[in-house]
């Protein structure tokens, strides 16, 4: 009878009150949930948090600061919830060794996001991957196929090739200023484009995608780095999924995904057009082999392929 009554009277209040009433709720049930949380769980110490923000509110322009002077009251392991995820913030060095060594296994895998989530192809590249054994195998056979001394050895033409084409273009200045950082770049990633891609790699196909690819890749930087932060990983789940919408994150995020899946799928077809002796081809080669010709305990399918390509990608776009 007492549940129908208070239905009724929220019911005739007016629309402005009964959306104030809603969202009270909702901030008191957060709030009992996470100190329910805290209770079930011997959690390290930490602030109070507010509802929706936790401690989003006192980190401040200098965030690094402002953890500093969070440690000095909470000690060198500390507590935070960073809107809807929590954190844990190290402050010292005997800490940092404990966490880091002692407990590895518990830290090496990276938290995940909608957005490393679909750029990675369900984490199938080595960056994001949890780890295991599929991250043990990708991480190896990245090792072999573009560190080894095999693979150096037989990149020494292409190396050759790019610092001809540096000293022609720096010849042809005449004497002239230039912005030298832009051509060590260049030639950085003409080394390691072509080494992982092949000779294809500056052909004329990639030339007419380059600039899109490009400004994409710059995009997957800022939105990895966190400058472009998604609310889903602040708010909860369906809060977070309608911000990103109504702000048109999540419409640049799927944009970003299939400008980098269509160079994807151009790197791999003209593998496929042009197919080399085994043992003379460049990485793509690898993975397309073991797309085609499963072996082992993993099976390989073009999702990984491109995956693992994303991240050479990514260290050649950084270098």
């Amino acid at each position: 009878m007492a549940a129908i009554s208070l239905t009724s009277l929220l019911i005739s209040l007016p629309q402005q009150w009964q959306l104030i009433c809603a969202v009270s709720l909702l901030l008191l049930t957060w709030s009992w949930w996470s100190s329910r949380e805290g209770r079930l769980i011997k959690l390290p110490p930490g602030p109070s948090t507010l509802p929706l923000l936790g401690n989003l509110h006192q980190l401040g322009p200098l965030p690094h600061r402002a953890l500093r002077d969070l440690a000095r009251v909470h000690g060198p392991v500390m507590r935070l919830r960073l809107g809807r995820s929590p954190a844990v913030v190290l402050s010292s060095a005997a800490a940092a060794w404990e966490a880091l060594r002692g407990h590895d296994l518990d830290c090496c895998t990276r938290p995940v996001s909608a957005g490393t989530r679909r750029l990675t192809y369900d984490l199938k590249n080595v960056a994001f991957a949890p780890y295991g054994a599929y991250w043990r195998e990708a991480r190896k056979l990245l090792t072999l196929e573009l560190l080894s001394a095999r693979r150096v050895r037989a990149a020494w033409r292409e190396r050759r090739d790019q610092v001809e084409r540096l000293a022609s273009t720096l010849r042809r200045a005449e004497g002239k200023p230039v912005a030298l950082d832009e051509h060590v770049l260049r030639l950085s990633d003409g080394i390691i484009g072509t080494v992982a891609f092949g000779s294809i790699y500056g052909g004329d196909r990639f030339a007419q995608q380059n600039r899109s690819f490009q400004d994409a890749i710059d995009d997957v930087m800022e939105m990895l780095a966190g400058a472009g932060s998604s609310a889903e990983e602040l708010l909860p789940g369906a809060v977070g999924r309608l911000v990103d919408r109504l702000t048109g994150f999540a419409a640049r995020r799927e944009r970003i995904f299939r400008q980098l899946d269509a160079f994807f799928e151009t790197v791999i077809e003209q593998h496929l057009d042009h197919p080399r002796p085994e043992n003379a081809g460049d990485l793509v080669d690898v993975l397309i082999d073991l797309w085609k010709n499963p072996r082992g305990a993993f099976t390989f399918t073009k999702d990984h392929v491109k995956a693992i390509i994303f991240v050479r990608t990514s260290t050649k776009t950084l270098h």
